[in-house]
């Protein structure tokens, strides 16, 4: 080998030499250092910095939510304040309208005593008799020693009877004690009825029973209907059908009302009828059951037909003789059979028929339905009976 490939190879192995010595340094201050050490686990959480935006975005959104419950819960107490304020209206008029009932009362007794009293100090007083010995020991009264006639009832005057003030007899009636003729009000059927609409339906009516859910509307005072306070009693009433109109007329008969003091009911007889679609009576569907019935009834008329035919044309002819004219054992048999089956048959048709007449169709009135309720006379609303007649008083002159 020459000097010169000798001195290039001396210098190779001298950088060689530098950098394993380089490299040798550095792993031992990257050791020294703790690179040796193994990775710190991992855990599955990783955490992650909001920024601002992310942060920003968070609180309005619970923002949003928190003011949109705030905005339900105001607006449900907006609700119940207008139910809150409604129902004190209604209770205001109805106070308002007991006040003027109460006042009117108050006035025709007042104007009824007043009469009274005015009709009292009217009535003559007769003077006092005095009484003077006439000749003869006799006593005598008045002038020339005649005694005055003794007073006699000349005319009857009718007066007017106190108890009839209050509005239950003639005249003006407030409508917090008085339900008028004519009156309606929307009600409810709490009990339906399947009414026979049979020929003698009207004589065996079915019972009934209805809710009043209004005020009954009665004449109408400048523009506006005049009402009675009666939702909520009860009313019983006596149904029947009509097959050929297909409805049901109910005739009210007893109203049940709660009474003035807690506790407390009112009943009232009552006369009036129900309305259904602005005329009287309820359209309902008819149930007629008696069709089965029926085609059964012709089908056991057939098998009594066809058997009792059977019977005549198998049986022996009378008065013959021979073997060609003699009925055999198998054509008697059938007669036999025929003869009992027209028999069977025409039981079972009759037994049918009359099952059948029994069977009357009905008109349902369905629970639930709303109807009208037409009162056709007045009644008291305060518990009191009706009086009818006014007592008369005498008064002399």
């Amino acid at each position: 080998m020459d000097p010169e490939s000798r001195r290039i190879r001396g210098q190779q192995l001298l950088l060689f030499s530098g950098i394993a010595a380089a490299a040798l340094i550095a792993f031992a201050a990257w050791f020294s250092a703790g690179g040796g050490e193994a990775p710190p686990p991992r855990s599955g959480v990783r955490a992650r910095l909001a920024g601002p935006d992310t942060a920003e975005t968070t609180w309005v959104r619970r923002s949003e939510a928190r003011i949109g419950q705030l905005e339900a819960r105001l607006r449900e107490m907006e609700t119940k304040n207008r139910r809150s304020d409604q129902e004190n209206a209604r209770l205001r008029a109805r106070l308002k309208r007991n006040a003027e009932d109460g006042r009117l009362v108050i006035d025709r007794q007042s104007a009824a005593i007043d009469e009274l009293r005015r009709k009292l100090d009217a009535r003559p007083v007769a003077p006092p008799q005095t009484k003077r010995s006439a000749p003869g020991g006799r006593t005598s009264q008045g002038p020339g020693g005649a005694a005055p006639a003794a007073p006699m009832i000349r005319e009857f005057e009718k007066t007017p009877d106190p108890a009839d003030e209050d509005g239950s007899g003639a005249g003006p009636r407030p409508l917090s004690s008085w339900l008028p003729a004519g009156a309606y009000a929307e009600a409810v059927v709490l009990a339906g009825v399947d009414a026979s609409a049979g020929v003698a339906s009207q004589g065996d009516p079915r019972p009934v029973l209805l809710r009043l859910t209004g005020r009954a509307r009665s004449a109408a005072a400048d523009g506006e209907a005049m009402e009675a306070d009666v939702a909520g009693c009860t009313l019983t009433g006596a149904a029947y059908g009509d097959l050929s109109s297909e409805k049901v007329y109910v005739r009210l008969r007893t109203m049940t009302c709660a009474g003035p003091e807690s506790g407390t009911v009112i009943e009232t007889e009552v006369s009036g009828f129900v309305a259904g679609g602005g005329k009287a009576g309820v359209r309902g569907p008819v149930v007629s059951r008696e069709g089965a019935l029926v085609e059964k009834a012709f089908l056991a008329g057939l098998v009594s037909g066809a058997g009792e035919t059977a019977a005549n044309v198998l049986q022996a002819p009378a008065g013959t003789a021979g073997s060609e004219n003699a009925a055999s054992l198998g054509d008697l048999g059938r007669a036999g059979l025929g003869a009992g089956a027209g028999s069977a048959g025409r039981r079972v048709a009759d037994y049918l028929i009359r099952r059948a007449e029994q069977y009357q169709p009905v008109i349902q009135l369905q629970t639930g339905t709303r109807v009208t309720v037409v009162f056709i006379e007045g009644a008291q609303l305060d518990g009191r009976e009706d009086r009818k007649s006014n007592n008369n008083h005498g008064r002399s002159r």
